[in-house]
């Protein structure tokens, strides 16, 4: 588990919350992901796990119908990050980053990330942003207002699109204090939004908390999904907006 913590001058930040881009997959559209990512040039980026595709003898993806070669798909990691680098909030790992890693005990995702100082987990990442506003008053003694974003790539299963809410109540199990929960893993787009009871020591009153809930869509279609009678995937970027206010407004548009 890592966090990694984040404090900007500024009215509002957007995020984009990216995963599942399974580069090396004869089905990726990571060229589509690229153009995005161009198009909101001030946004900042989180990728939430399956970069690569990496299928090895017997997991789910055919090796055989790869597009790219596994040091293929590093290569284009890499330069992904390379061009991103300054936009890039946080990494973690998915399911199938770990293949390598079981079976050979290196995560390439791990080292690329190591190289150019981006935080990453293999695991639970939370992203703590702090902002800021010159001349306006918030929040505390440091005068700010604070987002915590929880993220994981996912571990739903099942086959019905109720998996992308489900892995959010796993979430909830392991983790609390998180305004924004984030995921992948299902291929299913989703967002959700919550409240809950915030009890408030410091000034003994119970409190109302929205919660925001996202798990970001896959980049490509397997084939095996094709096989097993799963449904297609939809396409589609989230976009969260955080705010430098008073009363911690988040804003999340799809499209």
């Amino acid at each position: 588990m890592e966090v990694a913590t984040y404090e900007f001058e500024t009215d509002y930040i957007d995020i984009l919350p990216i995963g599942d881009l399974h580069l090396g997959s004869e089905t990726s559209d990571f060229n589509k992901i690229i153009k995005a990512l161009e198009q909101e040039k001030n946004a900042k980026i989180i990728f939430l796990g399956d970069l690569i595709d990496n299928a090895i003898a017997n997991s789910l993806g055919d090796v055989y119908s790869q597009r790219d070669n596994p040091h293929e798909t590093i290569q284009q990691v890499n330069a992904l990050f390379n061009a991103f680098r300054e936009r890039i909030l946080g990494v973690v790992g998915g399911n199938h980053e770990r293949r390598t890693w079981r079976k050979v005990g290196v995560d390439p995702i791990a080292l690329l990330c190591e190289e150019k100082g981006i935080p990453y987990s293999d695991d639970l990442m939370v992203v703590d942003i702090n902002l800021k506003q010159k001349g306006k008053k918030l929040r505390g003694s440091k005068n700010r207002i604070n987002y915590k974003i929880a993220c994981h790539h996912g571990s739903s299963g099942g086959r019905f699109p109720e998996r992308s809410m489900r892995q959010h109540r796993y979430f909830f199990d392991v983790i609390t204090g998180i305004d924004i929960y984030l995921a992948g893993h299902t291929h299913i787009p989703e967002m959700h939004k919550f409240s809950i009871f915030e009890y408030d020591s410091k000034n003994k009153k119970i409190r109302k908390k929205d919660v925001v809930g996202v798990t970001v869509p896959a980049w490509n279609d397997e084939k095996y999904a094709v096989q097993k009678l799963l449904a297609p995937t939809a396409r589609g970027i989230f976009r969260i907006r955080l705010y430098t206010e008073k009363n911690h407004k988040v804003e999340v548009l799809a499209r």
